[in-house]
């Protein structure tokens, strides 16, 4: 069974809660591909920052992901990916 995981995200720096990491980590087992589906489906610059992160003070999702499994595809849902498209990457997340 998928389970959908809904996050605001981690924090800037101190990362998922010891909690959350070990659910991470018992759910995402042997996975490798992570579709954000974004709150601001316009915002791409402040999605990019919160998923990416910057060389300043914001670690980025997917720089905390990395500590719970090895993502070999990320896929970032906005207004500028098609609907099927979208719809796929669920799927196959």
């Amino acid at each position: 069974m998928k389970k959908i995981y809904l996050l605001s995200g981690p924090g800037s720096k101190e990362g998922f809660s010891e909690k959350i990491i070990s659910k991470l980590k018992e759910d995402l087992k042997g996975k490798k591909n992570v579709t954000f589906i974004v709150s601001s489906p316009k915002a791409y610059d402040k999605n990019d920052l919160f998923i990416n992160g910057n060389n300043d003070n914001i670690v980025g999702m997917k720089n905390h992901l990395k500590k719970v499994m090895k993502i070999d595809k990320i896929t970032i849902i906005d207004e500028r990916i098609q609907n099927e498209d979208g719809k796929n990457a669920i799927l196959n997340a």
